[in-house]
């Protein structure tokens, strides 16, 4: 379960896909990292046969990932279906530092698949250059925003990626005004954010804000495409 510091209130819960990481589940686990830390039990053994966590990987949440894929590569997880812990989102955990985050899980990955991005892991790649691209269009930084978009458009094409690869070429923050007026468009029609964004992150300015939003309705999406 999560609970928001700010609004003094339980939201949302785990991740659905959660569920699935038990048996084998390396190939899964690579789709998404479903795991909260303070929900695991390991046995001493695990970790003197993998090691423990690789501090010099920058990102504490993609330092913990690398532990429970290099985990699931010798060793079966289980699974028990009944809340137990209790995650408290705030504004200065880890998890929201979403440049760092998504490069360094970028990072990972590719060293975890060689570079091979095939089946299912080829949407997971374009879904995270997205996210990608999203964090440093916030950030006012087109540059890299554009090679993002420019990679995911490649991987998977689409209208989206399409549509986000020409907004990075707008001059100035031109794209983040954009994106400021989609998301006052979002709230003129009802939009609503997802149950579980942070009640920080839903009054943040308007192109942050949207930003935040888009990256967990992604994450919802991924959700249901591997329930």
């Amino acid at each position: 379960m999560h609970f928001d510091e700010a609004r003094g209130a339980f939201v949302g819960g785990s991740p659905p896909e959660a569920a699935a990481l038990a048996g084998a589940c390396y190939e899964r686990l690579l789709l998404r990292n479903a795991i909260y830390n303070s929900s695991v039990m390991v046995r001493e053994r695990v970790f003197t046969a993998v090691g423990g966590v690789d501090v010099t990987i920058p990102g504490n949440s993609v330092q913990d990932y690398e532990l429970w894929l290099r985990t699931a590569r010798r060793f079966p997880f289980g699974f028990v279906a009944e809340p137990l812990t209790v995650w408290r989102l705030h504004p200065g955990q880890g998890y929201w530092n979403r440049r760092t985050m998504l490069t360094e899980e970028l990072r990972l990955l590719e060293r975890y698949t060689g570079g091979q991005f095939t089946g299912p892991l080829r949407p997971r790649l374009a879904r995270l250059l997205e996210e990608l691209g999203l964090a440093h269009l916030e950030a006012r930084e087109s540059a890299p925003a554009r090679r993002y978009f420019g990679r995911a458009l490649r991987t998977t094409p689409s209208r989206r990626n399409a549509m986000l690869y020409a907004l990075s070429f707008s001059p100035g923050g031109c794209a983040g005004r954009l994106l400021d007026l989609r998301a006052r468009l979002w709230r003129l029609v009802g939009h609503q954010p997802p149950d579980d964004l942070p009640v920080w992150a839903v009054h943040r300015k308007p192109a942050r804000r949207l930003v935040t939003e888009m990256n967990v309705e992604h994450s919802c999406k991924l959700r249901g495409d591997q329930d």
